[in-house]
């Protein structure tokens, strides 16, 4: 009975070791694959007074150039591997590429460009790079609108991508069409959205923290509105986040840009144009995926963000 008991416990404490292993390893290999080991840091475009996409983040330092043959030249900057070159991409197959409807992401890890649809019945094509633009994966979606204006693009993982294309439909409005991938972008999603009607203004651009969440940048150019557009179910469903600020600022021009993320926390710039075209910025931040956010640059200066539905009218 002796030697029965000492080889159960000796077989107890081998079983409980090796739970033991099989936690911390499948622990560890939670933290490799969650969120925070995937999430890039790219680019963060908006687009300035002629439509041109101009890039606030100034922490990620890769530009581009388009010339006149429709020649796309990237150049990464930078002190990770492959960076300190250029690469290029001829978009000049595609009729009536420019500056103004064109939309990309540029990281080290991921390299995206979206163009083309200007004549109606052409397609929208996305090309994505993996290695700093040495080789190029092309996918052309079937685009349902009339023509595709400007576009935005972005990704939140090497996998995880968002794109918006803008359908000007006449003078003054715009309908807005969300695609999603999430395989790097060889296949995209058209999403059937309600930011397709309820907001008809110009976006300044997109930015995503997951596969279910992002954010859009909204322009007024009229005073008294400021606010973006946040979703956090893959797209289908978007809220306007309005921001109301304070009396000082009530006549000025308001722009959210496209945020990015540091670690987990979303980082929005609100920029304030008076009329002489002085400008002041104050980075709203979210803790929590978007639902709340704060002016913590400045906390002297307060700024509500009220987070609601669009209404169906």
């Amino acid at each position: 009975m002796e030697n029965i008991g000492h080889y159960n416990r000796k077989f107890l404490q081998i079983t409980v070791l090796l739970i033991a292993v099989l936690f911390i390893v499948s622990g560890c290999s939670s933290n490799v694959e969650g969120d925070d080991a995937q999430r890039i840091s790219g680019t963060a475009y908006s687009r300035n007074g002629d439509g041109a996409p101009v890039n606030w983040h100034k922490d990620v330092k890769h530009a581009f150039e388009l010339d006149e043959d429709g020649i796309l030249k990237i150049s990464y900057s930078g002190e990770g591997a492959g960076n300190g070159h250029t690469t290029t991409l001829d978009l000049s197959p595609v009729p009536s590429v420019s500056y103004e409807n064109i939309g990309l992401f540029i990281s080290e890890e991921k390299t995206a460009v979206a163009y083309g649809g200007a004549v109606k019945s052409d397609p929208v094509t996305i090309a994505t790079s993996n290695d700093k633009g040495q080789t190029w994966q092309q996918t052309a979606i079937g685009y349902a609108g009339t023509v595709a204006g400007a576009k935005h693009i972005s990704f939140a993982t090497a996998d995880a991508g968002w794109l918006i294309i803008s359908e000007p439909y006449d003078t003054e409005k715009l309908y807005h069409h969300v695609y999603t991938t999430a395989d790097g972008g060889k296949h995209w999603n058209k999403i059937e959205s309600n930011l397709y009607m309820r907001f008809k203004g110009p976006l300044t651009g997109i930015g995503s923290m997951n596969e279910s969440v992002s954010v859009v940048g909204l322009s007024s150019k009229t005073p008294f509105e400021a606010g973006a557009s946040f979703t956090n179910d893959g797209g289908k469903k978007w809220f306007r986040l309005f921001i109301t600020v304070p009396d000082q600022y009530i006549q000025y021009t308001k722009t959210t840009l496209p945020p990015i993320s540091e670690g987990d926390t979303l980082v929005m710039p609100l920029v304030l144009t008076n009329e002489k075209g002085d400008t002041h910025t104050f980075y709203m931040k979210s803790k929590n995926l978007g639902e709340s956010w704060q002016n913590e640059e400045n906390r002297k200066i307060r700024m509500d963000v009220d987070v609601n539905e669009y209404c169906d009218t």
